[in-house]
């Protein structure tokens, strides 16, 4: 019974904790964020350069999501331009999940991430730059002032040091971030995801598990069954089920 009393109320606390999700590639986080919610979790959601398809609107039949989901404002090539604004938003949250680039922005904002869920490339990719002129970049790193370094290289007409000094950027403060989040979980258990981990050189702690990906409750919703009656490609779906010992379907969200 004593036991009971500790786990509840460490969920309670927990529960009321405000929690801040950034980033929705294949649309996994707002799923996550509607699960909390449903569970009386105060989870918002925030948007980082996300590609449409991977906004909410492309995962939901109703427009509920506009009350808790945000854009994080941020400068897409140049990390520190915006940090005033980054820890403005997120200043009022106690709990923050990343994925994607993520770690890297929280890191130049000299903000903590707690949680990190990978989608692969933010792992696989991000922290290995793999481009030349590393010793130059490092030296101009420490200038802190990207849109300055970008108009020298322009003025030197040397444009293609732009992307490629952004993609170092993204590595070292990928790579820094990630070394200091708290805990990283991942479906992914495999040689090339570990791999990448410890070549990081992260430390802390690592689990393995199952996320819930797909928000299923909103295929028992009202608003799910009104779009039923006016999409045609529900209704072709139909027949062809009716008519099919099996339909297979792409495994891909996206």
């Amino acid at each position: 019974m004593k036991k009971f009393r500790l786990k509840f109320h460490f969920l309670f606390n927990f529960m009321k904790k405000k929690i801040a999700l950034i980033g929705n590639m294949n649309n996994n986080f707002f799923s996550i964020a509607r699960y909390l919610r449903d569970r009386s979790y105060q989870a918002d959601l925030f948007l980082i350069d996300e590609l449409d398809h991977f906004l909410p609107d492309s995962d939901t039949y109703n427009d509920d999501y506009k009350e808790f989901t945000f854009e994080l404002i941020h400068d897409s090539y140049s990390f520190n331009n915006t940090i005033s604004k980054v820890k403005e938003q997120l200043s009022g949250y106690d709990y923050i999940i990343g994925t994607s680039k993520v770690p890297a922005v929280l890191s130049e904002n000299k903000i903590k991430l707690n949680m990190f869920i990978p989608h692969g490339q933010d792992v696989f990719s991000y922290p290995f730059y793999e481009g030349g002129h590393k010793i130059l970049f490092n030296i101009l790193s420490f200038i802190n002032n990207d849109k300055l370094i970008h108009k020298i290289f322009w003025k030197l007409g040397i444009k293609k040091f732009i992307s490629l000094y952004d993609s170092f950027l993204l590595s070292k403060n990928q790579t820094k971030g990630l070394k200091s989040t708290e805990v990283i979980i991942s479906n992914n258990a495999g040689h090339i995801f570990k791999s990448s981990i410890q070549k990081i050189g992260f430390k802390n702690k690592l689990l393995t598990n199952r996320l819930p990906i797909i928000y299923t409750d909103q295929y028992s919703s009202k608003s799910f069954y009104s779009f039923q009656k006016t999409n045609k490609y529900f209704n072709v779906l139909s027949e062809l089920k009716n008519e099919k010992t099996m339909l297979l379907f792409h495994h891909s969200r996206h």
